[in-house]
């Protein structure tokens, strides 16, 4: 079944909870370079992600919003 947008940036934001490089997010978020690279673009010009020397970090806005994200994506059986 194809995600969502918001599903793809939720899981982005999961995995840059940490400090990661992108080829780690490609591989734990399932997506395929140029699609990584269009999404992290979006997410670094929203400040939502920031850009360190060779890997990517959520930042506080982007915590509140993955938690506003996952709270608004939640499937209606379990609200």
């Amino acid at each position: 079944m194809k995600r969502s947008r918001l599903e793809i940036i939720i899981d982005i934001l999961k995995v840059c909870g940490e400090e990661t490089k992108k080829t780690s997010i490609i591989y734990k978020t399932n997506l395929n370079f140029i699609v990584t690279e269009k999404y992290l673009n979006i997410l670094v010009n929203k400040k939502w992600v920031e850009k360190t020397e060779n890997a990517y970090r959520i930042t506080s806005e982007g915590r509140t919003f993955l938690n506003k994200a996952i709270e608004v994506n939640l499937p209606s059986e379990l609200i």
